[in-house]
């Protein structure tokens, strides 16, 4: 089946790396299998925020990991 994730990048991602102020990496230290579902939902919820909080123009988000073991439910 193909993942549910169809969106990697968002915000505005036309703009160069040295023009916004802070980096921030979402790490997790432990092997866990992810769902492609779980990963759209953080997705989701990240871009909300942003939006809300800093705008539509002030931030670019990219999703570095793929599903590639696609669990189905």
């Amino acid at each position: 089946p193909d993942p549910k994730i169809r969106i990697y990048d968002v915000g505005m991602k036309k703009k160069g790396v040295d023009e916004f102020p802070f980096c921030v990496h979402l790490v997790s230290w432990e092997k866990e299998n992810v769902s492609s579902e779980a990963l759209e939902a953080a997705r989701i919820a990240c871009n909300k925020y942003m939006t809300k909080f800093a705008g539509k123009d002030a931030f670019h988000l990219r999703v570095r990991v793929h599903p590639f073991h696609v669990l189905r439910i």
